[in-house]
C-alpha cells in the first residue's frame, strides 16, 4: 500500500484552483481532493466569517485567520493513501494571508506571532510535508476580471491592488523561500492543460510494474544494493563468503525480499573490479623509472590526456624512490604529513628515553601476548582488578606504524600498573618492569597525548591539507607546555621535518582559504607574508581567466 503524498495547488484568488482540481479529479478518480472548505467560511454559526472579514478586515481579520488554520490543520488530516491535491494549505494561509493583512495593518504584531506560532505548533505536530506545490500564477488584471465575472458577493470588496499584494507574496514565497518542490503553471489562459498536470501526478506515484523492474537483475535498486554488499566486504575488510551465510541472506530477504543474493564468485570477480579506480601491478624492479611509467599511465587512463594539467598535487611517502617517481611523472607532490608526525615521535623518543626504548615496548607486548594465550591466567588478572577495583578493561596490544596505537598501550598498561605488579610476584615467566621504566612510560603518554589527537584527526576521510599549518601550530604550543624530555625531543624533530611548510604557497593558501582556520592558526610574524602570498596568487588566478575570456571572444 502506498504512503500518502500530498500536493498543494496555491494561487491568487481566481486564478483556476478550484476548476483545476475539478478536471483533476474528472481524469483521475483515484485522486483524492480536498477542496478549501469555502462553504464552511460563508456559514458559521448563523454568520458569514469571509463577508465579515472582506467588509470589516480590521475588527475580524484576527478571528477570522485563526478559524482558517484550524480549518486548513483538518484538512490536512484528511489525507488518504495515495495522491491527495489540496486545494491551498496552511502554508498559504501564514505565508500570503496572514502575511498581507499585516502589511496592511489589519493585524498587530501580537496578532501575527500568535497565529504563526500556531502554524509551527500545528506542522510540527501533525508532520504536514507537502510532496508538491502547483502554482497557478496568473497577473493580477486576469484574476480581477475572473472574480468580476464569477460575481461572488463576499467579494465584491476586493479590489485590483489587494489582489496585486497577494500576487507579490505568493511569488515571493513559492519561488524565493519555499523549500518543497514548485511546479509553476501559467494561469492567464484557460486551465486545461489537466493531462500534463495528471501525468506529474502519476509520475510521484510510481507503478507497481516500475517497482518490479527496479528489483530485476540489470533494475535500479539491485544494482545500487549490489554495490552496496561490495562496499560492505571492502572497506569493513569482511570475507566473501559473507554472502553465502545464513544470517546475512535472511536479513536482506527480510529487507528486500525481492532482491537475488549474487554469490561470492559475482561479488569477489565482478562487483569488487567495479569499484577500483586503478591498479597496476608493478613487474619488475621497482625503480623511479618504472614506477614513473606505471603512474603515469593510472592516470592518463583515469584523468585522460589532460591528467597531469588537472592533478594538482600528490600525497606520498618521504622515500627518495618515491620522490623522483613523482618528479619524473611531471607532477607536484607533498609530503603525508601524517607519515612524517610518526617519523619525528619515532625518532624523538628514541633520543629522549635513556633506557632500552624498544625492550620496554617488547616486554608489554609479551606481557599482553602471553596474559591473553592463558585462559587460567587472564581469569587470575580479572580478579586482581576487580580486588584492585580498577575497571575491567582488557590491555591493548599496540602497532607502530600509527603511535595513537601504542599510546593507547601504554596508557592501559599504566592504568593496571598496581593488578600488575601483584600478578608477577609469583610468575617468573612474565616479562618484569623497573620503577624507571614506569616513569618514563608515564612521560610518554603525557607527551604522545597531543600527537594522538593530531594523528586521529588527520586519519578523517576528509582532511585536507588545510589542516597542516594549523596542526603545527597546535603541536608546537601544546608539546612546549608538556615540557618534558620526550616532548622537547619530540617538538624539535617535528620542526624538522616540517621546514618551509609554513611559508609554501600550496599549505599557506589551503589554510587560509578554509574558513575553520583562516589566519588564525598562523604564527603572527608570518600572517602579513601569508596574506600577500594569497594575494599575488589570486591576481595571478585572475589574469589567466581575464586571458582566457578574451581569447575566445
Amino acid at each position: 500500500m502506498s504512503l500518502p503524498r500530498l500536493i498543494c495547488v496555491e494561487g491568487n484568488i481566481a486564478s483556476g484552483k478550484s476548476s483545476l482540481i475539478s478536471r483533476l479529479l474528472t481524469a483521475n478518480r483515484s485522486v483524492n481532493a480536498i477542496q478549501e472548505p469555502l462553504d464552511t467560511w460563508k456559514s458559521y454559526g448563523g454568520v458569514n466569517p469571509l463577508g465579515l472579514m472582506y467588509a470589516d478586515p480590521k475588527t475580524w481579520a484576527f478571528w477570522f485567520q485563526a478559524k482558517v488554520q484550524i480549518d486548513m490543520v483538518l484538512k490536512h488530516c484528511q489525507l488518504k493513501n495515495g495522491v491527495n491535491v489540496m486545494e491551498r494549505s496552511i502554508f498559504s494561509a501564514r505565508c500570503c494571508f496572514v502575511e498581507n493583512m499585516r502589511r496592511q495593518n489589519y493585524l498587530t504584531s501580537e496578532q501575527v506571532s500568535a497565529l504563526h506560532a500556531n502554524f509551527v505548533r500545528f506542522i510540527d505536530h501533525h508532520s504536514i510535508r507537502p510532496d508538491l506545490f502547483i502554482y497557478l500564477r496568473a497577473s493580477p488584471e486576469v484574476c480581477f476580471d475572473r472574480l468580476l465575472t464569477r460575481s461572488r458577493n463576499e467579494e465584491k470588496s476586493v479590489t485590483l491592488e489587494y489582489l496585486r499584494s497577494l500576487h507579490n507574496l505568493h511569488d515571493d514565497w513559492l519561488l524565493n523561500q519555499n523549500k518543497y518542490p514548485v511546479e509553476v503553471v501559467d494561469a492567464d489562459s484557460d486551465i486545461s492543460s489537466v493531462v500534463e498536470l495528471k501525468r506529474k501526478v502519476d509520475d510521484k506515484t510510481p507503478s507497481i510494474i516500475s517497482c518490479i523492474r527496479d528489483w530485476r537483475e540489470d533494475g535500479a535498486k539491485t544494482a545500487a544494493v549490489n554495490r552496496a554488499i561490495a562496499l560492505m566486504v571492502a572497506v569493513d575488510s569482511e570475507p566473501f563468503c559473507i554472502v553465502e551465510r545464513r544470517g546475512f541472506v535472511n536479513l536482506l530477504k527480510i529487507l528486500a525480499p525481492w532482491y537475488n543474493v549474487r554469490s561470492r564468485t559475482s561479488v569477489s570477480r565482478t562487483d569488487i573490479p567495479n569499484l577500483v579506480l586503478g591498479v597496476l601491478p608493478i613487474e619488475g624492479r621497482h625503480t623511479a623509472d618504472n614506477l614513473s611509467s606505471l603512474l603515469s599511465n593510472c592516470i592518463a587512463e583515469f584523468l585522460g590526456s589532460e591528467g597531469a594539467d588537472r592533478c594538482h598535487l600528490i600525497v606520498r611517502d618521504a622515500a627518495s624512490v618515491m620522490k623522483k617517481t613523482v618528479r619524473l611523472s611531471g607532477l607536484r607532490s607533498i609530503d603525508c604529513f601524517a607519515h612524517q608526525l610518526q617519523l619525528a615521535v619515532y625518532s624523538g623518543l628514541r633520543k629522549a628515553v635513556m633506557i632500552d626504548f624498544d625492550g620496554v615496548l617488547e616486554r608489554i607486548k609479551k606481557f599482553i601476548r602471553k596474559l591473553r594465550k592463558s585462559g587460567v591466567e587472564r581469569q587470575e588478572f580479572i580478579a586482581l582488578q576487580q580486588l584492585e577495583e580498577i575497571p575491567p578493561r582488557w590491555l591493548k596490544k599496540g602497532i607502530e606504524v600509527r603511535w595513537n596505537a601504542l599510546h593507547d598501550m601504554i596508557e592501559r598498561f599504566l592504568e593496571n600498573k598496581a593488578v600488575i605488579d601483584i600478578f608477577c610476584m609469583d610468575k617468573s615467566s612474565f616479562p618484569k618492569i623497573a620503577p624507571a621504566e614506569y616513569l618514563i612510560m608515564q612521560k610518554m603518554v603525557d607527551s604522545l597525548q597531543p600527537i594522538k589527537k593530531a594523528t586521529v584527526m588527520l586519519q578523517g576521510r576528509n582532511v585536507t591539507i588545510s589542516s597542516v599549518i594549523p596542526t603545527i601550530f597546535v603541536l608546537r604550543r601544546a608539546l612546549n607546555d608538556c615540557g618534558t624530555e620526550v616532548s622537547t625531543a619530540i617538538l624539535l624533530n617535528l620542526e624538522e621535518r616540517v621546514e618551509g611548510i609554513e611559508e609554501n604557497a600550496d599549505y599557506v593558501v589551503a589554510t587560509l582559504l578554509d574558513p575553520k582556520f583562516k589566519a588564525d592558526f598562523i604564527e603572527e610574524p608570518q600572517q602579513v607574508a601569508s596574506r600577500e602570498l594569497l594575494k599575488t596568487k589570486a591576481e595571478k588566478m585572475l589574469a589567466v581567466v581575464l586571458a582566457e575570456t578574451t581569447r575566445w571572444r
